[in-house]
């Protein structure tokens, strides 16, 4: 990401570091859903980069290895409902008040209206990390903001 942003004069947003910033305003307790357990080690250093580790509760991934196309594992509708079984278990059993999906294209891979049918569903936040990104590239592009040049300074291409 560095790199990326020595070399653009445009904000750029990672959707892991804007989640969870933004997790760390909305609750104290929260849980992630991985896309599978592999990824877990890069999901959790950027978890601990934003100060959010001790405020979650688990991360658990899918049961079924989550490939394009799909279809060899899961329907839309089959991974929605394992969406709903895993966070059930993270709201029952370790109280958690919002759900991080840990995967920034899980959301194109369900049914359109698959956030606002879990988030009633479970009756608690859900949150779809592209989605925040995007926001928040949007919100700095309209504050005039972006990347420190100290931090970051300009490549020259």
């Amino acid at each position: 990401m560095t790199a990326v942003r020595g070399a653009a004069t445009i904000p750029v947003v990672g959707a892991a570091m804007a989640t969870y910033h933004l997790v760390y305003q909305l609750a104290s307790k929260y849980a992630v859903i991985s896309v599978n357990k592999d990824l877990n080690p890069v999901f959790l250093r950027v978890i601990k980069e934003t100060g959010c580790y001790d405020r979650m509760t688990s991360m658990r991934s899918i049961d079924k290895p989550l490939t394009l196309p799909m279809g060899e594992f899961y329907t839309p509708e089959e991974l929605e409902i394992e969406l709903l079984k895993i966070a059930r278990k993270q709201i029952e059993e370790e109280e958690a008040q919002l759900i991080v999906i840990a995967c920034s294209i899980i959301f194109l891979l369900l049914k359109p209206g698959a956030k606002e049918r879990l988030t009633k569903e479970l009756g608690i936040i859900v949150l779809d990390p592209q989605e925040i990104a995007i926001k928040t590239a949007e919100m700095l592009v309209n504050l005039e903001v972006s990347h420190s040049k100290i931090e970051y300074p300009q490549i020259e291409p």
